[in-house]
């Protein structure tokens, strides 16, 4: 192609020929491997840093919890929040009501006894949980919700079973007993001043319960003793990085990776709605039923 290219001084070439080079495919396939060498490596570090935030969130919804948990018991009197059951969800006078496979708003969050300390429902939903409930009948008016519609799971949290439960009992008159089919009889606690000082640190309150399971409030483990009882009732989360978070009696909050293959086995996080999950060798199991009730 001829082109006039000026000169310095204003006037005009005749008769100068440009080119214009463009990539040739080799060079074209190069830069394409070198963007797709550059992703595989920095796509492992932003999955990792999105773990770690979202960890650190339900931490932070942990320690509020954990915080209205021990408000509620500074108002009444060492009274434990109730923890019952009823019909498959959460009895009406409890820490939380419903059920959280069928619940599609937050009012059975509203409506249990410790969103007074804190009323932003977002601190009983982990950020990680990817399961969705759908609305069924007609939702409550201004709910926002349409029938039909698929919304995020409100609440993924539980309770400790032997902290203001008592199964199958389900009475704030006692037994303060928990017994579970024809496993054995372990104490639960009504007031907080019953956990044992020296457990206070290591006694479990807030679960990351996983979602297959999820459904009262209660997260349910049998207590260490031996020989231990090498099942798992309820099944906490491994939505964290193949781990789950836990709060603590005396107000702190842990990160637990798993160490075995159960609670990280794909079908009894997601699908599998039975209990009495058999334990493997690894600690994981032992580690959280140390945070149980006290035995006998």
């Amino acid at each position: 192609m001829k082109v006039l290219i000026e000169s310095v001084e204003g006037r005009v070439t005749p008769g100068v020929t440009t080119k214009r080079r463009a990539f040739t495919l080799i060079e074209l396939l190069v830069v394409i491997a070198i963007i797709a060498i550059l992703a595989a490596m920095l796509l492992p570090v932003l999955n990792q840093a999105r773990v770690r935030a979202q960890t650190a969130y339900e931490l932070n919804n942990f320690k509020q919890l954990q915080l209205c948990w021990h408000m509620y018991v500074s108002d009444n009197g060492d009274y434990l929040p109730p923890n019952f059951v009823n019909n498959g969800g959460a009895a009406s006078n409890s820490w939380v009501v419903g059920n959280a496979q069928t619940d599609y708003t937050s009012q059975n969050i509203e409506n249990g006894l410790l969103y007074q300390y804190n009323k932003q429902p977002k601190i009983y939903q982990c950020p990680a949980n990817t399961k969705m409930i759908q609305v069924t009948g007609l939702p409550p008016p201004g709910s926002g919700v349409k029938p039909n519609q698929l919304v995020p799971q409100v609440r993924t949290c539980s309770i400790e079973i032997s902290l203001g439960g008592n199964f199958p009992a389900e009475s704030e008159s006692g037994p303060w007993t928990i017994l579970y089919h024809s496993g054995p009889t372990f104490n639960s606690y009504q007031k907080f001043s019953q956990i044992q000082t020296t457990r206070i640190s290591s006694k479990i309150v807030f679960a990351d319960e996983a979602q297959a399971t999820l459904d009262d409030g209660d997260f349910a483990l049998y207590p260490l003793e031996s020989p231990l009882i090498n099942i798992w009732w309820n099944l906490p989360g491994n939505r964290h990085g193949r781990g789950t978070v836990w709060s603590f009696a005396d107000g702190h909050c842990e990160y637990w990776k798993w160490h075995g293959s159960v609670v990280n086995t794909p079908l009894y996080q997601t699908t599998y709605e039975e209990e009495n999950v058999s334990g493997d060798s690894s600690d994981d199991l032992p580690r959280a039923q140390a945070g149980a009730a006290q035995y006998p």
